[in-house]
């Protein structure tokens, strides 16, 4: 089960997404938690963005994510479960 929530308006004259992400930063909190930070901009099809998304056990990346874009920046949390992707590597 998850909970997604995304509202988004985007720029119907620009055709694709361009964006370059700026800064990202993901270390981990404990043995098994991460968290990340990301930071994109200069997409010109982006206006405006919020998002919540909470995915649970059954999910890649269990955790909750946060989102928020403005005028073409667009920056995202997310708090998650590592484990999944060291049992994708055995």
């Amino acid at each position: 089960m998850s909970i997604h929530f995304n509202f988004d308006i985007t720029n119907p004259f620009v055709k694709k997404h361009c964006g370059k992400t700026i800064f990202f930063f993901e270390p981990k909190v404990s043995k098994n938690k991460a968290i990340c930070f990301q930071f994109d901009g200069f997409d010109w099809k982006q206006i405006f963005e919020i998002g919540f998304w909470w995915r649970d056990k059954t999910m890649g990346h269990w955790g909750m994510s946060i989102e928020f874009g403005l005028l073409g920046f667009w920056f995202n949390l997310d708090f998650y479960d590592i484990r999944h992707v060291e049992e994708d590597d055995e």
